[in-house]
């Protein structure tokens, strides 16, 4: 019998469950977990657990070098986007197979993902960077006749997302955190319909998260998939699901908001409704070769 190999598990509360038990059936790997509650719902999933939080890196890699983790040993999260960095900086140290830290924050950090987009001549509507409240005063009071969102360089709806058409007292916070790194992003509005694309090994899918006017699918293929394909080869992200908020215009002009890198909710919901089990098709793909199981 072939020896296990170990996995890191970056949070274990109720919705990672069943993330976990799709791991366990496979009876391939050692898993241990981690959460910042010592009680969480997938404890009783792990073969080890840690009590602590998936922001922590440097401990987190305390407990792989105490594990012995090594280049044939996985690490795998379905929490939130900011697990991703620290699963990708404890890869780096262990040599396993993962996206560089470096590509990961520029998926996840605003600032960065909009400099890249702009680099690579991929539309992104107008934005300005909002260090403090005097900031955003003079630029709302500048533009009074425009309509803005502001988001932090960090934020994940509706963490840290506020809209505004005119100059007021907006209840903004600006304490750091795990939404609030540096600064905010003051983002003009791009009037059009809302679309959230899945891509998903050379396939999508997408969906009307705001809809004022019908996007074929051929429009989204031709037009909307090639610049997806080129920002996850430029990010090394061909391996993940990913997600992007993308506005179409009635100029036929496609303007990009945001790539999300964890699983995504709406995709996950079709697929259940098609019965089939997204958990161990996420599992599998990140995991172990998808293709020989669902194809």
């Amino acid at each position: 019998m072939k020896t296990k190999k170990k996995i890191l598990f970056l949070g274990c509360n109720k919705s990672q469950t069943k993330y976990l038990k799709e791991i366990r059936k496979l009876n391939r790997f050692v898993i241990i977990g981690t959460d910042i509650n010592n009680s969480a719902d997938g404890k009783k999933y792990c073969d080890k657990f840690y009590n602590l939080s998936y922001e922590n890196s440097k401990e987190l890699i305390h407990i792989g070098l105490k594990e012995n983790f090594n280049q044939l040993d996985k690490v795998f999260t379905a929490s939130s986007q900011i697990s991703y960095v620290s699963a990708s900086q404890f890869a780096k140290k262990f040599d396993i197979n993962f996206p560089k830290p470096e590509n990961i924050k520029k998926a996840i950090d605003k600032v960065k993902f909009y400099k890249f987009l702009k680099k690579n001549k991929i539309n992104v509507p107008k934005f300005y960077l909002i260090n403090d409240k005097k900031e955003l005063k003079k630029k709302l009071n500048d533009n009074f006749n425009k309509n803005f969102y502001l988001k932090s360089d960090y934020s994940k709806n509706p963490n840290y997302v506020y809209q505004t058409s005119k100059l007021k007292d907006l209840n903004v916070n600006w304490k750091k955190d795990r939404f609030l790194k540096k600064c905010y992003i003051l983002q003009e509005f791009c009037y059009g319909t809302h679309l959230r694309v899945n891509f998903f090994e050379n396939k999508f899918n997408f969906f009307y998260t705001k809809k004022k006017f019908l996007v074929s699918k051929q429009f989204i293929k031709i037009n909307i998939i090639p610049k997806i394909e080129k920002i996850v080869t430029e990010l090394e992200l061909t391996n993940m699901i990913v997600k992007f908020d993308i506005i179409v215009n009635k100029s036929n002009e496609s303007y990009f908001l945001d790539l999300g890198i964890d699983p995504p909710y709406r995709m996950r919901k079709e697929y259940l409704k098609k019965k089939i089990n997204y958990e161990k098709l996420y599992v599998c793909k990140y995991l172990l070769d998808y293709k020989k199981i669902f194809n």
